[in-house]
């Protein structure tokens, strides 16, 4: 399972002091059974060498990024979106966490981030059949790859706002 890893701190922007919204992830993926099968063998290949990108941005003010052993759900959830051309918040969190909660915990979770007319964002958390809003750091996919980070946070203390170097040991 992948891991995706979002997190609000606080910077210095112009005087004033705003809490910045940061996502990670991984783009490892394993490609199995039928899932394997959707995919040509250039682009099958090109896949496991080089990952998939799990966040995307769907308009200026709005992230989604997920992690799981099912990304068709993902790309059901993109689908939907699609094809409502226009949507609200609640909308979303609603078909999220509907095609979340209809099938096992570890096939789907998502992470939305939300921004609003003054530029405040809001990370909200869909894994384990709930939604979490309002989150100061969320998580989703593996649990081993989140102890790692925390071990790394841990010890690195002096580097603790440095997530970045973390994916890349």
């Amino acid at each position: 399972m992948s891991f995706v890893y979002a997190v609000k701190f606080p910077i210095e922007c112009d005087g004033q002091t705003r809490k910045c919204t940061h996502i990670y992830s991984d783009t490892k993926i394993s490609l199995y059974g039928a899932i394997k099968s959707n995919w040509g063998d250039k682009t099958r290949r090109a896949v496991e060498r080089y990952g998939l990108i799990k966040s995307i941005i769907i308009s200026p003010k709005c992230c989604i990024s997920f992690a799981g052993n099912n990304i068709a759900l993902a790309h059901q959830l993109l689908e939907t979106l699609y094809e409502l051309k226009k949507f609200s918040e609640e909308e979303l969190l609603h078909h999220a966490f509907k095609i979340h909660a209809e099938h096992p915990s570890d096939d789907v979770e998502f992470i939305i981030c939300l921004a609003n007319e003054d530029g405040e964002t809001e990370i909200i958390c869909i894994k384990e059949h709930k939604i979490e809003r309002n989150c100061l750091i969320a998580w989703i996919g593996s649990y081993d790859a989140f102890k790692t980070l925390r071990k790394y946070q841990y010890e690195n203390p002096t580097l603790s706002d440095d997530y970045l170097r973390a994916f890349t040991h």
